[in-house]
């Protein structure tokens, strides 16, 4: 019997295009539909008998404290300096628009607070790194067969850091949460531009030049988060690892 997949398109040999443009959502209908129509079975392996038990770890609160304190900087820059210059250039671009009796390009820009749950997360990670690590030599030594697993991996800004400093695979990577919070500083100088005539939106980044007085701001800030005594790296005892596996 044909499935139903057959009757809702009518080239089968473009059903990876249709798969492709509808992403995840579109596979998670679908599977869903195809399995109460019963023309597809979903088998799961049973985790019986396996526990997930939260392990309390002894952190340091003072870290915390100074991720705060970090993210504050980043708050205030874009407050302070990001966000009028935004407001100035969409400003800028709706007067020009108004004399030529055309459409006004707009002005996108991600808030460092819509992101702050990611910052959030990495902190998380950079207070239990050193504590997941001893654990999981200890597991390796007791023979065991270890998985790691992290809530957010941080590729995105891993791959950058590796396309900018030219590091090749096996070199090690030295990354610390002080990195994070830079590469957070920087992005709230990028926004994107979307021209009405054009299909795709343009990215710019704020210049120095552009950022004029706020350029004082910004290096006040850098300066707070280079501070290398407030920030604990990221991944201290990963190299650790290395020996043991």
């Amino acid at each position: 019997m044909p499935g139903h997949i057959s009757l809702a398109i009518s080239d089968l040999s473009r059903i990876d295009q249709v798969f492709r443009r509808g992403g995840v959502p579109l596979q998670q209908v679908m599977s869903a539909m195809l399995t109460k129509a019963g023309q597809y079975l979903r088998r799961e392996r049973s985790f019986e008998g396996v526990e997930f038990t939260p392990k309390p770890y002894a952190v340091e609160p003072e870290f915390a404290g100074r991720a705060a304190e970090a993210m504050r900087e980043i708050v205030r820059f874009e407050a302070e300096v990001i966000g009028p210059i935004i407001a100035g250039i969409q400003a800028e671009l709706a007067g020009e628009a108004a004399l030529t009796g055309g459409d006004a390009s707009q002005i996108n820009s991600t808030n460092f607070t819509a992101m702050m749950h990611n910052v959030i997360d990495q902190m998380l990670l950079a207070l239990k790194a050193d504590a997941a690590a001893e654990d999981a030599i200890a597991s390796l030594r007791a023979g065991e067969k270890t998985v790691i697993a992290v809530a957010n991996t941080m590729g995105s800004l891993l791959g950058e850091l590796v396309t900018l400093s030219n590091i090749t695979p096996g070199e090690r990577i030295d990354f610390s949460f002080r990195d994070v919070m830079l590469r957070y500083l920087d992005r709230t100088r990028w926004y994107s531009e979307r021209d009405p005539h054009s299909p795709r939106p343009v990215r710019r980044y704020i210049t120095d030049e552009e950022l004029g007085e706020g350029l004082d701001v910004l290096e006040s800030a850098s300066l707070s988060l280079k501070d290398g005594g407030r920030l604990t790296p990221v991944a201290s005892s990963a190299p650790t690892l290395e020996p043991v596996v």
